[in-house]
């Protein structure tokens, strides 16, 4: 009786995501496109609380190009904190 030798391949896939959650503060850090460094994110409705301004006021600001933003998946919108200080200044 021969010994057969069986040969195993491991196939490992990787993905890497980046979560940000809703809260009074910001918790993550992208990289704004606009700016060109890494910096916090915060959601419209975070962004409208935190620098006490109205949603539609928000929506403005990214429509005519004064905030920057990033658009991840279909429904989330992460508006950069840096656009919202110098928008206020």
């Amino acid at each position: 009786m021969t010994a057969t030798r069986r040969k195993k391949v491991i196939t490992i896939e990787t993905r890497q995501r980046t979560v940000i959650r809703a809260g009074s503060r910001p918790t993550a850090k992208i990289r704004c496109v606009f700016c060109g460094t890494e910096v916090e994110m915060l959601t419209p409705e975070n962004a409208a609380a935190n620098f006490d301004t109205g949603l539609r006021e928000i929506y403005r600001g990214i429509e005519n190009g004064s905030l920057h933003f990033i658009e991840i998946k279909k429904d989330s919108l992460f508006i950069c904190v840096n656009s919202l200080k110098n928008r206020t200044r």
